[in-house]
């Protein structure tokens, strides 16, 4: 199931270590990057965390 407000823009692989990405949500484009924390809002966290596609991005307290 995709989530409609939730579109990919840019896939980047630089490293085979690391991998960056940007998404827009709600008007706001968020970067995250491999290996470093990211804040993401609360919502947007739960709708990633539930994407069986998006499985390697863990939640970090």
């Amino acid at each position: 199931m995709v989530v409609k407000e939730l579109s990919w823009v840019v896939v980047r692989i630089k490293l085979v270590s690391e991998i960056s990405f940007m998404l827009v949500w709600k008007g706001q484009i968020y970067t995250i990057k491999a290996n470093e924390p990211t804040e993401l809002p609360d919502e947007l966290v739960e709708k990633i965390l539930k994407n069986k596609k998006l499985s390697w991005i863990k939640k970090v307290e």
